[in-house]
């Protein structure tokens, strides 16, 4: 415990955290003020909407036209394996029905690379509070402790996940809250498939499921 208010439960800890907030806010609404045009919207959102199908069944037949080219029939061959996977993959997306709704506040907080900045820099910040001990002369007096080697490396791991997840709870709940109030009615319980950029993606999950998984996904890769 008090190692934890050592790291992160202090004064300076705290000021600059909230700096950073203050400032990833700031960049990431103007952002969105800048990035309107940041999807499709509109006509080309509809268009996209009513091809979605033709696009899907352009696919399984390009598929089946490249099977039958003899470049790529060898059964053996990566090319021709990698057109069967390609097949099974947007089989399983085929029926998914895309739905028409408000897409910029998604990809504005997917596309907001400050967010992972930021996460990299809180877990470089708490290592470094790792090795005070270090800089003091201290570290063979701790480890000499009995509480002072595998539990204090224990509660410094359980310190670093606590503190990089709640940086990411923190910093993307942050940003969805404001690009909620500046696209506000985006409905997260559409198919993914319903943002053109993101058509292609290989599951049935609803835009919530996806955009949970990609943060879920920066967190554990900044975390490692």
């Amino acid at each position: 415990m008090l190692e934890l208010k050592r790291i992160l439960w202090n004064g300076k800890t705290m000021l600059l955290f909230g700096i950073l907030l203050l400032l990833h806010g700031i960049f990431f609404v103007f952002q969105c003020n800048g990035e309107k045009s940041i999807t499709p919207t509109g006509e080309e959102l509809t268009a996209y909407i009513d091809g979605y199908d033709d696009y899907m069944l352009s696919v399984q037949e390009n598929v089946v036209m490249m099977k039958e080219n003899p470049l790529f029939s060898a059964d053996d061959s990566f090319v021709y394996r990698n057109l069967i996977k390609t097949g099974e993959d947007y089989a399983k997306i085929s029926d998914v029905v895309p739905v028409e709704g408000e897409n910029r506040g998604v990809m504005a907080v997917s596309q907001f690379t400050l967010s992972t900045f930021i996460l990299l820099l809180t877990g470089v910040y708490i290592v470094l509070c790792f090795l005070a001990e270090r800089q003091k002369g201290l570290y063979l007096l701790v480890r000499c402790t009995e509480r002072g080697r595998t539990m204090l490396s224990l509660q410094r791991i359980g310190i670093l996940c606590l503190g990089v997840f709640s940086a990411a709870v923190i910093l993307y709940g942050s940003i969805f809250v404001i690009s909620s109030v500046i696209f506000p009615g985006c409905d997260m319980g559409r198919p993914v498939q319903s943002i053109p950029e993101l058509g292609s993606v290989i599951g049935r999950y609803s835009i919530g499921e996806y955009l949970l998984l990609y943060i879920l996904r920066k967190t554990f890769g900044c975390l490692f």
